[in-house]
C-alpha cells in the first residue's frame, strides 16, 4: 500500500500463484466481484460448458471453478485498453515534444551528450543527463580480462570505498553494470 500511496486499486491481475493470492487477500481485504450474470445463470452456463466439451473428469477445470472468486471479469478489458491508449498518447506526445528544440548540453563531452539527446526523448534525456554528468567523476580501479569478458571495478573519484562492477562482453558487445539501473529503469548509469 505504501508504494501506491494508500490508493485503492480498481483491479488486480495475477497468474494465480498462491503467494500472490495470499498477499492480495491480506493487503486488499475489501473486494467486490463484478459479473455479467446472476450466480444461478453463471452456474447453469458453467455446467453447459463442462458437458459440451466433456470436461467432467478434468481436475484442473474443477479446481478452476473452485477458485472462481479470484477470476477477473471482462470489465478489466476496458480498463486495460484505456491504459494502453493513454500510454500510446503519452509516448506520441513525448516523441512530438522531442522534435521541438534541443536540450541544453551540460558537459564538455558535447558530441556524446548530443547523441544521447537525439536517441532519448527530451523527457528521458533530462532523467539521464545528471547520470551522464556524473560519469566524468568515475574512475576505473582495476580491469580483469577473461577470454571474451572484461570486468572493470569502478569507483567515484575520491571515494574508493564505493565500488561498482561493470562487465563488457566483447563478442556480444554488451556492457552490464551490477548496479542494474539500465535493467530497472532503461537509463544508462554513470558507471558505464
Amino acid at each position: 500500500m505504501f508504494a501506491i500511496k494508500g490508493k485503492t486499486l480498481t483491479s488486480i491481475i495475477t497468474d494465480g500463484a498462491m503467494a500472490i493470492r495470499n498477499a492480495v487477500r491480506d493487503v486488499f481485504p475489501e473486494k467486490i466481484m463484478l459479473g455479467d450474470y446472476e450466480i444461478s445463470v453463471f452456474k447453469h452456463k458453467w455446467v453447459q460448458l463442462i458437458e459440451e466439451f466433456g470436461f467432467e473428469d478434468k481436475p484442473w477445470v474443477n479446481n478452476m471453478y473452485e477458485e472462481k472468486h479470484m477470476w477477473a471479469t471482462a470489465d478489466i478489458r476496458e480498463h486495460f485498453q484505456r491504459c494502453v491508449a493513454h500510454l500510446r498518447f503519452k509516448e506520441f506526445n513525448a516523441d512530438y515534444e522531442s522534435t521541438r528544440g534541443v536540450p541544453v548540453m551540460q558537459t564538455c563531452i558535447e558530441l556524446l551528450e548530443r547523441f544521447a539527446a537525439e536517441v532519448y526523448t527530451h523527457e528521458i534525456f533530462l532523467l539521464f543527463q545528471p547520470f551522464f554528468s556524473r560519469a566524468g567523476s568515475m574512475r576505473v580501479l582495476n580491469i580483469e580480462n577473461n577470454n571474451d569478458c572484461s570486468k572493470y571495478i569502478v569507483c567515484k573519484h575520491g571515494r574508493p570505498d564505493f565500488l561498482w562492477t561493470v562487465e563488457f562482453r566483447q563478442e556480444e558487445m554488451i556492457f552490464m553494470c551490477f548496479y542494474l539501473r539500465m535493467e530497472s529503469f532503461g537509463i544508462l548509469c554513470e558507471h558505464l
